[in-house]
């Protein structure tokens, strides 16, 4: 790869060094504006912010639901008895309070990119499977008890949907 940034401008290619992991220069990048909303110095915290930039955010947010319940997890094993598990109480609500928010946001990146769709969704879609069983069964003899079975299989189908873990 080259040193050189990619971006093409109307007098030719930019001609500036690209920053690292970037294929753009510090004035085509998005670099200097994230560095300086993090005040990131620190070439540690860079590194670290540069990995966690990478991940998309349902990823991130994915990722950071299934830590956040191996810490509440890890926090409860630490209890021997009542006593203790009374005490981390103060400990494990925050975290899962937290656990409930990133869950919400998680369900909510999913629907809004269109991962997940709503119930109202699948059957606005099983309504589109059936007219076009209508549509391209119309010439065919007894079609309409063909498509009230299919349409009936799919409504049965939507409705006993659910997600998998």
């Amino acid at each position: 790869m080259s040193d050189q940034c990619s971006r093409s401008t109307p007098s030719g290619m930019c001609n500036r060094p690209r920053v690292d992991g970037s294929a753009f220069c510090e004035k085509h990048s998005d670099e200097p504006a994230r560095m300086r909303s993090y005040q990131l110095s620190s070439p540690e915290l860079r590194s670290r912010f540069d990995h966690f930039a990478r991940s998309d955010a349902l990823e991130t947010v994915r990722d950071e639901v299934i830590l956040l319940r191996a810490m509440i997890s890890d926090r409860l094993d630490l209890t021997r008895n009542e006593a203790d598990r009374i005490a981390a109480f103060s400990v494990i609500h925050p975290a899962i309070v937290n656990l409930s928010k990133l869950v919400e946001t998680l369900c909510k990146l999913e629907k809004s990119t269109h991962m997940v769709l709503s119930k109202e969704a699948l059957q606005k879609l099983g309504d589109i499977i059936v007219t076009i069983l209508i549509e391209e069964l119309s010439q065919v003899e007894g079609y309409t008890d063909i498509v009230d079975r299919v349409a009936g299989r799919i409504a049965a189908a939507i409705s006993e949907s659910r997600n998998t873990d």
